[in-house]
């Protein structure tokens, strides 16, 4: 059931912290619960909110020096232009993973040298809060996931598989533990967290290539011991994009449902663009976590950004999506495939 490209897309609802992945628990005045558009066409409900979205972007704009449309249009003649909100600028400024809190959501950023921002609020009116990560800071996040059922408490992993249990009070950012993935930890782009028999279950995915698939891994996740259950392991490859594509660069999970986003990247100054895919479910068998995958189902593509983050709740209200593209900054957008 694929779906039509997005050009630049617009207000994003504001988030809420769930197990799995981040939320929208307010509906944005100019969208609402239902006005991310699906299989709506151009019927005159879409217009009508289109037209209030890109006046409350007006007003973001003017209010908040950092709220941008200023993206170019999609070139394809069936891609919609819709909005994306800035939240970044620069190569230090992209969102590289993304996860709901109790108020708004956590960003992660892959930055490298000392100085540049680690971990992130950003509050449901889009405004970015920088927090100060204690002693030495890990570089390249590149993924964030809440865990369920623990207000506050968040896991954030680097590309080298490098993990760290973290609690958000506040502005406050306190480290309570570190642990290594135990598979998969090159290129690692995505980790999130769920809920399934009574134990948390941990899912996480190298990026792969154009050439090779990525690599999805699964297993329990003792936190308290920064310890995992034996681990499954199984591989996703993408039907678009198709040039310098990463199958996976990051994932969900809603109701055991393995959502995926994939992005092209063509250097730091792009072009980009990205989709989102329905790959497969997540269970659990006794001591075993169970990945039964199938042929990816596109929910949405977005041209001309590098989608690095999702954040969705169980109730599938709409997601929030981050970029990190690279040069240009971070952005980010609503869409309904949750």
């Amino acid at each position: 059931m694929g779906r039509r490209a997005r050009g630049a897309r617009g207000s994003a609802a504001p988030g809420q912290e769930s197990a799995g992945c981040g939320r929208s628990g307010r509906e944005h005045p100019a969208f609402g619960r239902d006005a991310s558009p699906r299989r709506r066409g151009g019927s005159a409900r879409r217009r009508t909110l289109l037209t209030a979205a890109l006046a409350t972007s007006a007003l973001l704009a003017s209010a908040l020096p950092w709220a941008t449309t200023a993206l170019p249009q999609a070139a394809a003649a069936q891609q919609r232009t819709d909005e994306w909100i800035r939240v970044g600028t620069g190569s230090t400024g992209g969102v590289s993973g993304l996860a709901p809190a109790s108020t708004g959501w956590v960003i992660a950023h892959d930055n490298k040298a000392a100085g540049q921002g680690r971990i992130a609020l950003l509050s449901p009116a889009y405004a970015v809060t920088e927090l100060t990560w204690p002693g030495t800071a890990p570089t390249d996040l590149e993924s964030v996931g809440a865990v369920p059922g623990k207000p506050g408490r968040y896991v954030t992993c680097t590309s080298a598989g490098a993990c760290y249990a973290l609690t958000v009070k506040g502005t406050a950012l306190k480290v309570t533990g570190h642990f290594s993935l135990p598979a998969g930890g090159h290129q690692n782009e995505a980790f999130t967290m769920t809920q399934a028999g009574g134990a948390t279950v941990a899912l996480w995915a190298d990026r792969g290539t154009e050439t090779s698939p990525a690599t999805l891994y699964a297993a329990i996740l003792h936190l308290a011991k920064g310890t995992f259950g034996a681990v499954t392991t199984a591989r996703v490859a993408v039907p678009w994009p198709t040039t310098h594509v990463r199958p996976v660069s990051d994932a969900a999970i809603v109701d055991g449902r393995i959502l995926v986003t994939s992005a092209a990247d063509n250097g730091d100054n792009g072009p980009f663009d990205s989709a989102a895919y329905e790959v497969g479910t997540i269970g659990r068998k006794g001591a075993r976590v169970t990945l039964t995958l199938h042929a990816p189902t596109e929910l949405e593509r977005f041209a001309g950004h590098k989608v690095e983050g999702i954040a969705c709740t169980d109730d599938r209200t709409p997601a929030l999506l981050g970029t990190d593209d690279e040069k240009l900054g971070g952005f980010v957008t609503q869409a309904a495939i949750c």
